[in-house]
Order: structure tokens, then C-alpha cells, then sequence
């Protein structure tokens, strides 16, 4: 047997981002309250409190709406920085809750949401819908009066404006079943293998002023083949509808099979790949 190890990679589209120059800086507090702030295609970065770095206050509840000004195919978005919300002294989740709307106002709907103890890192980048053409985005932090861990209130959050291509989240997997074949024709099924090995170099190590030995453990996926064998791998992709832009399927998508030769197998909707010339 001889054994081969196989990588897939997956591109779905080529995303154009135009990140925030950091020209304009706005404030979320009690002078900044329920102001609209109309940002170019710079865009801007927004803090919590009056001074970036301070930890935002108990008992708060105010809003902006910042009004985009971005060319399509690129979209108003938002891009969450950094964010660090405060626990209760149980260990639960606080009020303390950034919210995003689709819209002008706190009425318009609820785009994106974050507590204490939810945040989901898929999502850090929030767009304006394609029924938003105000291209307008609506902040709103509110945090609660309640005793909490010490600190009381934490960092709070960063985020930058900027108009970006809407681009999904897609994660490939190999699936777990390939297929042997022999002269075209399959024979045998097997099962792919997640699969670890380990290699070891010698290093000068500064401090010890010495040489050490350095093990590198290297994680993969892999199979079994016998010489001249031919295979036939299946994946797919899952997928994330944040954006509401487009709705991505493994049809539309272009998938990448590095065969471990030379070789290389693309195409859109390829969620198979044949190989037959493992010779030796």
C-alpha cells in the first residue's frame, strides 16, 4: 500500500474590501445620542464612550445611525473590531447588548446582536440588506444597572464602518467515504482517515544558548491506495447567510482538489474529483 495524503481547498468568490481609513472617529454616549452620521467610503471607526480604551458605563442606553454613501457591488457594512461585554456574579449573561438595525432607527429590524455571553465571530461583518437603500445602519449599546463581576463593565466594542463586496463564510469538508478504481472502474470503498505525523529539526534555542530538538506534529486527512490505483474523493460545503446578498450553494461554488501531485482538479459545482494515475 501506498499512502497519500490530500488536500481540498475551496474558493467561493474574490472579495473586494475597502477597509476604514480611521479619518473619521465617532463616539457612542450621551452627546452623541440618537445623531445621524453620514461616512464616506473612508469610513469610520466608533467606540463605545467619550475616549477609546475606557470601559463604558452601568445603566446606559443610546443610539446612533451612521448613513453610507458606498458604490455597488460594494455594500455598507459594519465590521466589529474588538468586544468584551461583562457577566453577572453568577456567571450569567448581563442586559449589556450591542444591537445593529437595518434602518434609520431602533424600529427598523434587527440586523445583529451581542450579550456577555453570545457573540458568534462568523458574523463580525454586518451589512445593510439589499431592501436598505438608505444604505443606513442604526447602533444602539445598552447595558443594565445590575452588580457584576469586578470590573463592573467591560471594554465595551470597536467597530469600523467600510463599504466591502458581501462575501459568506464557506467551510470545505472531504466527506468521509471515497471510492477505489481499477482501469476506471470502482472495486472498493473506503474510508478517509484524519491522520497525524510528526518531524523533528534541531533549533538554537537563545536563552539556553544551546541547540534543542523542535518536534513539529503535523494533522491531516488520508488514505490508502494501492499502486496503481485511481480514486474517486466527494465534499462539500457549508455555508453561512449572514449577508443577504446571495444565497450560496455547492452549485455555484468553485472547488479545488490539490491532488497531492502535480495535478490539480477545479471546477464550479466539482464536489467530485477522479484521479487515476497514482502509477507508483
Amino acid at each position: 500500500m501506498k499512502k497519500y495524503a490530500l488536500i481540498m481547498a475551496v474558493a467561493l468568490l474574490a472579495c473586494t474590501v475597502l477597509r476604514a481609513q480611521d479619518n473619521v472617529e465617532i463616539f457612542l454616549n450621551a452627546a452623541s445620542h440618537n445623531s445621524v452620521h453620514p461616512v464616506d467610503g473612508a469610513g469610520a471607526r466608533i467606540y463605545d464612550s467619550d475616549h477609546a480604551g475606557d470601559n463604558y458605563s452601568d445603566s446606559i442606553d443610546y443610539w446612533i445611525t451612521l448613513i453610507g454613501s458606498c458604490d455597488s457591488p460594494s455594500v455598507f457594512r459594519l465590521v466589529i473590531e474588538s468586544l468584551d461585554l461583562r457577566f453577572d456574579q453568577d456567571g450569567l449573561p448581563c442586559e449589556d447588548t450591542l444591537f445593529i438595525y437595518d434602518g434609520p432607527s431602533i424600529t427598523s429590524p434587527l440586523l445583529w446582536y451581542a450579550t456577555g455571553n453570545y457573540y458568534d465571530p462568523l458574523t463580525y461583518s454586518i451589512y445593510a440588506s439589499p431592501s436598505n437603500t438608505a444604505q443606513a445602519l442604526t447602533i444602539r449599546f445598552k447595558t443594565s444597572h445590575e452588580t457584576k463581576v469586578d470590573p463592573s463593565t467591560g471594554a465595551g466594542f470597536v467597530m469600523l464602518s467600510d463599504c466591502s463586496k458581501p462575501c459568506e463564510n464557506i467551510t470545505p469538508h472531504i466527506d468521509s467515504i471515497f471510492y477505489k478504481t481499477s482501469n476506471g472502474d470502482i472495486y472498493e470503498f473506503g474510508h478517509v482517515k484524519y491522520l497525524f505525523d510528526t518531524a523533528s529539526h534541531m533549533a538554537w534555542d537563545s536563552v539556553l544558548l544551546d541547540s534543542v530538538m523542535v518536534i513539529d506534529t503535523q494533522y491531516f486527512y488520508g488514505v490508502n491506495l494501492c499502486m496503481g490505483d485511481g480514486v474517486i474523493f466527494t465534499g462539500h460545503c457549508d455555508y453561512t447567510y449572514s449577508t443577504g446578498w446571495y444565497h450560496p450553494t455547492d452549485s455555484t461554488t468553485r472547488f479545488f482538489w490539490d491532488m497531492g501531485t502535480t495535478d490539480s482538479i477545479v471546477g464550479i459545482g466539482q464536489t467530485s474529483a477522479f484521479y487515476d494515475k497514482y502509477i507508483s
